[in-house]
């Protein structure tokens, strides 16, 4: 399993003998806990949408 090669920066990932630092396109090394949104053949991450906020308008306000 190898970080997506368009990640920018770096990540840390939890291994059995401690923590290593991956860049874009490392190897994941056995053992490695890493989120399924950041190794190669992963969908992209769903875009996250504006909530609309609902409530009454204030007495006398119109658009």
């Amino acid at each position: 399993m190898k970080i997506r090669d368009d990640l920018d920066g770096t990540v840390y990932v939890h291994t059995p003998d401690g923590v290593v630092v991956l860049a874009a396109g490392d190897e994941v090394p056995d053992g490695g806990r890493v989120d399924a949104v950041l190794v190669v053949g992963a969908k992209p991450a769903a875009k996250a949408t504006a909530s609309k906020r609902g409530g009454r308008r204030a007495a006398g306000k119109s658009d």
